[in-house]
């Protein structure tokens, strides 16, 4: 597995956190295999299955349900580190949030954030990166209770989103969830995001400052020169992205990244690779995601990955593993799940 990096403000406040619930965070540091100094160096570099980790032994530690979506909570804006002075400077909402989508490889390599249509809804969409093998929906549910802070500092504090979505399903109760965000996310969603209308976008910042902006953005772009990703590795993450909605073509793919499909081609040519395998990797990975965390049917999967129906996936499917999906739940343990089948449209 890939090693992916993360900035230790990630946990910013962490500390705070375990301290309110009576927790002793050194050991669960330790445990985690983060440096005893990470709260007082939140600009160095973390590995990202550290983060999953802590949040994992969280879990088991504290004795409260939804540990993960109430550490969000109570970190709010401040796990976005320097970024925030970036976007809480730009004119509106969706300066801000293109800001955030833009610049935030910076900030972590181990997901990615974008905003979806649908229908009349745009969604702030928060996705892992594939390349993580651990279980994702812990962290998942820190990253939406920071993103409704930080959208509730642009709206107001008792704004609400019009949906809340999980990929995966309840982590605690139902009623556990409607408490703690006065509303019932929808589960076993395409998307893990925060749903709202599209006018919202639009809304000023009023205590922008331009003159700041422009400085933060002067320096995040001289940070760029030496971080850009590469090609394969953005093309990775637009699949991921695309699929979903129904595209992921060589020529979706190549207009999103604003390239013809043969210079595409020759770019991915060039780092060793191709479009076909790489569109294989990711279709891979996602649908055993998946089949780890969703109760979505087989039909259901197949036209998420781009499949014609769900026999040209179980085929590509034995391709890779030599089972069928529901052979390979079975040689995982995993069980296959009722109810909750709500989805995206």
């Amino acid at each position: 597995m890939k090693d992916l990096y993360v900035r230790a403000v990630n946990i910013a406040r962490f500390d705070a956190f375990a301290l309110a619930h009576k927790v002793k965070v050194g050991p669960l540091i330790r445990e985690a295999g983060l440096p005893s100094d990470v709260f007082t160096h939140p600009e160095h570099l973390i590995l990202f299955r550290r983060f999953t980790r802590l949040m994992t032994l969280a879990q088991l530690r504290f004795n409260i349900p939804l540990v993960g979506l109430k550490f969000g909570l109570y970190q709010g804006t401040a796990a976005i580190g320097p970024l925030f002075h970036l976007i809480s400077n730009a004119q509106n909402v969706e300066q801000a949030l293109q800001e955030l989508i833009n610049n935030f490889y910076l900030h972590s390599e181990g997901a990615e954030i974008r905003l979806v249509e649908i229908d009349d809804l745009v969604v702030l969409c928060y996705n892992p990166s594939l390349e993580i093998d651990d279980d994702v929906a812990p962290i998942t549910e820190v990253a939406i209770g920071v993103g409704l802070r930080l959208l509730q500092l642009f709206f107001g504090k008792q704004w609400k989103p019009k949906h809340i979505f999980f990929q995966h399903l309840p982590l605690a109760s139902v009623t556990e969830y409607e408490v703690v965000l006065q509303q019932t996310p929808d589960f076993n969603s395409l998307y893990n995001g925060l749903g709202f209308e599209r006018q919202w976008l639009k809304q000023p910042l009023v205590n922008a400052d331009p003159s700041l902006h422009r400085l933060v953005k002067q320096h995040i772009q001289r940070l760029e020169d030496v971080t850009l990703d590469k090609i394969p590795e953005q093309v990775r993450r637009v699949l991921y992205g695309l699929l979903p909605n129904g595209k992921g073509s060589l020529t979706d793919v190549a207009q999103f990244m604003m390239l013809s499909s043969r210079t595409l081609q020759r770019y991915l040519k060039d780092e060793g690779t191709s479009f076909k395998i790489i569109l294989e990797e990711t279709r891979k990975k996602m649908a055993t995601r998946y089949l780890r965390e969703s109760n979505m049917s087989l039909t259901q999967l197949a036209e998420v990955l781009g499949y014609a129906d769900n026999v040209a996936f179980s085929r590509a499917f034995c391709a890779w593993f030599g089972l069928t999906p529901r052979q390979w739940q079975k040689q995982e343990g995993i069980k296959k799940r009722t109810g909750l089948k709500r989805r995206v449209r």
